[in-house]
């Protein structure tokens, strides 16, 4: 009797994750494209508990979210400190993926670790883009966490004094459409 050889089918979340975590464009497009949807779940955790649309966002791979978004992977997605991809995002400082984060529908008032929002990310980061996109699409900039902090009151204290003027000035184009952003 011939013994035959049964091959491990590979471990296809694990190369997601790989991929999505070195940024690497073309590998993601051709696993996406040559693999069988029900072989990778968008939704893949590393080991920290962090998904693979917070992991791109973290460290700044546009292409990687972009082809993650649209291969519909959950925007609303957290991490372990109940964080979203847009808090990532506006935390690092990546203006385009902020754009296509919101664009995409995030949920705007999520309350992420602490209480925080995406604006309070960006203001202590000192992020001016992205504090100006996020208060265009209509960012509360006077929201405060439970234990009283604000935008306003971090970039204060970092010495981020750019941001405590955009945050101190008179409304003006405040709440503009979402959609005008991507220019």
């Amino acid at each position: 009797m011939d013994s035959v050889l049964i091959k491990p089918k590979p471990d296809y979340n694990a190369i997601f994750l790989k991929i999505v975590e070195d940024g690497d464009t073309q590998a993601l497009t051709e696993l996406l494209d040559n693999t069988h949807e029900s072989d990778i779940d968008l939704e893949s955790r590393n080991e920290s508990g962090c998904p693979a649309l917070l992991i791109a966002c973290k460290k700044g791979h546009a292409d990687i979210v972009e082809l993650l978004l649209k291969a519909d992977c959950d925007v609303h997605n957290l991490d372990v400190d109940n964080t979203t991809a847009l808090d990532k995002a506006s935390s690092g400082g990546y203006s385009e993926i902020v754009k296509m984060l919101l664009n995409a529908g995030c949920d705007k008032d999520h309350e992420g670790f602490f209480g925080s929002r995406p604006l309070i990310y960006a203001s202590g980061n000192g992020h001016v883009d992205i504090v100006k996109i996020l208060l265009k699409a209509g960012y509360d900039k006077n929201y405060h966490t439970g234990s009283g902090l604000t935008a306003c009151g971090l970039a204060r204290r970092r010495g981020h004094q750019k941001i405590v003027e955009l945050l101190t000035q008179k409304e003006s184009s405040v709440g503009e459409p979402v959609h005008m952003l991507v220019s």
